[in-house]
């Protein structure tokens, strides 16, 4: 299971996602989305952005029809899982898209019903800077939901706020609901105290 940063990360959805055999926290989290809005029961292609180390890509093979693609990329290498393909690229650079177009036509796939990002870059505490860097790896994964995502499909992805960044995610909101039309939003109760996170599920 990966790695928990700090004493919030030892809660309840951590043992959940151990009892589970899960490789991360993290997973208990797309858990709970699906649960609530059912997703993935009907996707056949998934591609999970900074998937690393592949906790969502796990619950999304759990769930998803029997001859389904789920794709996990992140810059770190993820072990391998088993009805799944993993790939260590950059999703801001053009090779990453190119090796997924290429994944895509090997396996007879034109879009992805569902693109996930749950992507946290790790800056070690220092909030402000988590999320500048992370509300802008959700541009990056919007720019790759515009090129992959299947008309009506879905697409996932966290926003971090602070005070001084409530303009910023306004901008990323509206961003995603005039690409892909429509978004719920919904309270991340998985985050710290100190950080408030939401999910947009569009």
């Amino acid at each position: 299971m990966g790695k928990a940063k700090g004493k919030h990360r030892l809660d309840k959805y951590y043992h959940l996602a151990k009892e589970h055999g899960y490789r991360s926290r993290a997973s208990w989290k797309l858990v709970q989305l699906n649960s609530k809005f059912q997703f993935l029961e009907s996707a056949r292609a998934v591609l999970d952005l900074c998937a690393a180390p592949g906790g969502w890509m796990q619950v999304a093979v759990q769930r998803v029809p029997v001859d389904h693609l789920v794709i996990g990329v992140d810059l770190a290498p993820i072990a391998p899982i088993r009805g799944a393909i993993a790939i260590q690229e950059d999703i801001t650079k053009t090779e990453c898209k190119s090796r997924i177009k290429k994944l895509m036509d090997q396996h007879g796939c034109r879009a992805f019903d569902v693109i996930l990002h749950d992507g946290s870059p790790n800056v070690g505490g220092a909030w402000a800077q988590e999320a500048m860097s992370q509300n802008a790896l959700v541009i990056d994964a919007v720019r790759l939901a515009t090129q992959f995502l299947a008309p009506n499909g879905i697409f996932v992805t966290k926003v971090i706020i602070l005070l001084f960044l409530i303009l910023i995610l306004i901008i990323i909101i509206v961003v995603i609901v005039i690409i892909i039309y429509c978004c719920f939003v919904v309270r991340d109760r998985f985050s710290g105290r100190k950080i408030i996170a939401l999910w947009c599920i569009a």
